[in-house]
């Protein structure tokens, strides 16, 4: 299992062309989610109403990916709403109260294998939030992104342990890009962080593998809700290779603004 710190120089791997459609295909599984395109949007759950601009709500965001794994709010009290950032970006508003999405339970392929890469700016506010999460809170096998109550990013997998890593500075609210790279069996969980390794761990996540649940965007489990703007997401049923983790990382930074180093 390669440790992903990436010695490797990434600038002549990235292409301006490359879209996370390359990833997807055959028995590739998962969620590709982009705000910046505003036709993959709608503002009822049911995709019929579009979003024309910023100010509007948003019920629907068509998953790109090819899997029809659409996110949706079926409570119009709940939805997000797009908006323009100070540099001009589409995102997701979420508010912090009651905002969120869902993915309804898709087939992931008896996997236990993650690759999450998020184009993500969370407010840091001193309370524990939900980023996405895979899976119940109760079901031992899901993965997971939370905005920690010490105001950091956390990761975490679970077959039948759970495994979790943070990396060791507070969020300030700025775009940022995380990927989040996780094996059950043999263990591994690594988050990197604007394109550097940011945290690590071995520790043991059990057996057996993802099971096919709905993921929770901005929420832990109905609960804990994030105050941040997404940008783009990618949810895939592998780990990338070092390549492909490179030009995730740089769509994404596209998408927020931020610049990789």
């Amino acid at each position: 299992m390669l440790a992903l710190g990436l010695s490797l120089s990434a600038l002549p791997l990235r292409s301006p062309g490359w879209t996370p459609a390359a990833l997807f295909g055959g028995a590739a599984a998962g969620v590709w989610l982009d705000l910046s395109d505003i036709t993959s949007l709608a503002q009822d759950s049911a995709g019929s109403v579009p979003v024309t601009g910023a100010g509007q709500p948003v019920g629907f965001i068509h998953d790109r990916s090819g899997g029809g794994n659409h996110a949706l709010q079926i409570n119009s009290a709940r939805r997000p709403t797009l908006s323009l950032d100070g540099n001009g970006k589409h995102c997701l508003a979420m508010d912090g109260i009651d905002d969120n999405l869902t993915v309804p339970a898709f087939a992931w392929g008896g996997s236990n294998e993650v690759t999450i890469v998020l184009a993500l700016s969370a407010i840091p506010t001193g309370v524990q939030a939900g980023i996405l999460r895979g899976g119940g809170i109760a079901n031992p096998t899901r993965f997971g992104v939370i905005m920690q109550s010490d105001n950091r990013v956390q990761c975490n997998s679970a077959g039948t342990a759970v495994a979790t890593t943070s990396h060791a500075s507070v969020v300030t609210a700025a775009p940022e890009v995380y990927s989040i790279s996780a094996k059950i069996s043999p263990s591994n969980l690594t988050l990197r962080r604007n394109g550097v390794l940011s945290a690590q761990s071995t520790a043991s996540q059990g057996s057996g593998s993802y099971l096919d649940q709905e993921m929770s965007i901005g929420s832990w489990g109905g609960g804990q809700f994030l105050s941040g703007n997404l940008y783009g997401m990618v949810v895939i049923n592998r780990v990338l290779t070092p390549e492909e983790l490179v030009q995730a990382e740089a769509w994404a930074a596209s998408r927020c603004g931020v610049v990789l180093s």
